[in-house]
Parts: structure tokens; C-alpha cells; sequence
């Protein structure tokens, strides 16, 4: 693992344990408010790749208790803002024998968080722009 990768990894693991703790305690218009004001940071453009993001994610939410798929969902969508990578977190819904929720992150027409064969399987019903307008 690079510098450069360690220095994401352990931000991420950070940053997911924050969104975590957040969704515990705070309300979500709260939390969304901070996501969408998250802006391209000069600390992270050109520095990571989308891929780089998904998978320094994913390793965190191994680490952090109950890191849901919308707590890496949001911690995904915070650092695509802050390197300026156009993304979107989508929360979808299905129903089977109980009402399920899923929550993805879609960077460049693919799943990055989330996984893609079972985001297939929600219609979305809510999307969180992630649109972060250059320095």
C-alpha cells in the first residue's frame, strides 16, 4: 500500500466512523446538508480515483460496527465531492416478504458502493446529487 493509500485509508476509516456515529445521533436533512456541502478540497483533487474512494471505503466499513450501506453510501459521496469526481448516492426500496432499503453510490455509469447485482434489485426513491462545482 502506497503513502498516499494509507493516508486514504485511515481519513476513510475516520470519516466512516463519524458518519456512523452521525447517523445515530443526528437527524438526516442534517447529515445530507453536510454531505452537499462538501466541496472539491486542493488536500484531495487529482490526488484519488473513484476506484481508489470505493475501495478505501469498503476496506473501512470493515472495521467500523454496523457501517451500513448507507453509512459508506455517504462517506463515498463526501470524499468523490472533496476530490471533485462527479457521483450520486442513491436509496432505493423493495418489497419481498418485508419492506427492504438499500442505499449506492454511482460514479462514471457503474456501482462503486454498494454493489451492483444487489442495487439491481431496488427502485430508487431518492437521490442525493453530487455535483461539486470546480475550484
Amino acid at each position: 500500500m502506497s503513502g498516499a493509500d494509507l493516508n486514504l485509508a485511515l481519513f476513510t476509516l475516520a470519516l466512516t466512523a463519524c458518519v456512523r456515529t452521525a447517523l445515530w445521533t443526528v437527524h438526516f436533512r442534517r447529515l445530507k446538508g453536510t454531505v452537499d456541502a462538501c466541496r472539491p478540497s486542493r488536500l484531495f483533487m487529482g490526488r484519488y480515483t473513484d476506484a481508489q474512494i470505493g475501495r478505501a471505503v469498503r476496506l473501512a466499513s470493515r472495521y467500523i460496527p454496523h457501517a451500513t450501506c448507507l453509512t459508506q453510501a455517504l462517506t463515498a459521496q463526501m470524499l468523490l465531492n472533496w476530490a471533485g469526481i462527479e457521483a450520486k448516492t442513491l436509496i432505493g426500496v423493495r418489497r419481498n416478504e418485508k419492506f427492504e432499503a438499500h442505499a449506492w453510490v454511482e460514479c462514471g455509469g457503474r456501482v462503486l458502493v454498494g454493489g451492483a447485482a444487489e442495487s439491481a434489485t431496488y427502485s430508487p426513491m431518492l437521490t442525493l446529487e453530487g455535483r461539486p462545482p470546480a475550484i
